[in-house]
């Protein structure tokens, strides 16, 4: 009895976030405060319990079809979504159940070589500090980095988020801007004149061949990519379910590679 009662309590409710200056519940809307102006949501203690609770990681939960009807709501392919409003006219796409909780604060947009995000400021200890929205909501720990799936850091469905270590963030990048091909882990061999595949696997470039079309030596890297990176791999392709090539043009890319050093001499140049 005393198990069950632990287990619901606040401290482990989806509803219980920390807004900086303690636990908060979520579940409704803010209430105002008359004497200040500013709409808050109540404040709880870990040890507290209502009939609204819900654990933590137990699926997504449903927002209050009364609120529902005042939200605005937008579809894309990806499914509904509502705007956080950002600086410079730019908005954060979030699942309406966030929608609530995230628009109490002022967001802006902080944009980094690739992409753009939505962040925060938050003072504590007097000192100021970021705090990134796709962070927040995932309630990402110290250690482990937010990666979005489709690359759109402004896309803060919890269905493009996913939790992950550094190596496996690296392991979904885009491929390299400099590069002469279009297509990630594909390079072209001036020494050779034909396309070389290559792959990262554990710390260590894995060569794939020799291609003589660009888009064979793309489809040779995402075959090898499903193999080695799983459900992190970015792939040239990714509507294709296959391997995207067939065992000749694999085994004629891999018989070019064994004699790869042979060939090329020194590593061969990248880029036009």
């Amino acid at each position: 009895m005393c198990e069950r009662q632990a287990i619901g309590r606040c401290g482990r409710c989806w509803f219980c976030r920390d807004l900086g200056d303690g636990p908060h519940c979520v579940k409704g809307p803010p209430v105002l405060n008359r004497e200040t102006g500013e709409a808050r949501w109540p404040r709880v203690r870990v040890t507290d319990s209502c009939g609204q609770f819900r654990l933590a990681g137990d699926g997504t939960p449903t927002i209050d079809r009364r609120l529902r009807g005042l939200l605005p709501i937008y579809a894309d392919e990806a499914g509904e979504y509502c705007k956080i409003p950002l600086t410079r006219r730019m908005y954060a796409k979030v699942d309406p159940e966030d929608y609530c909780w995230l628009t109490q604060f002022r967001w802006h947009y902080v944009r980094t070589s690739r992409t753009f995000y939505a962040v925060r400021s938050s003072y504590r200890g007097g000192r100021s500090c970021k705090i990134w929205m796709h962070r927040e909501i995932m309630g990402t720990p110290k250690g482990l980095v937010c990666d979005h799936v489709n690359h759109n850091g402004l896309d803060d469905r919890k269905h493009n988020l996913r939790n992950c270590t550094v190596a496996q963030n690296n392991l979904n990048r885009l491929r390299y801007r400099n590069g002469r091909s279009r297509y990630k882990g594909v390079w072209w061999s001036k020494s050779v004149q034909m396309w070389g595949a290559e792959i990262q696997a554990r710390g260590e470039a894995e060569f794939l061949g020799y291609f003589v079309h660009e888009v064979q030596a793309a489809r040779a890297y995402d075959a090898a990519a499903r193999r080695l990176h799983g459900e992190f791999a970015f792939l040239n392709f990714p509507e294709e379910t296959g391997s995207g090539m067939d065992s000749r043009t694999a085994t004629d890319g891999h018989r070019r590679g064994t004699d790869r050093h042979r060939i090329r001499g020194p590593r061969a140049t990248r880029g036009p």
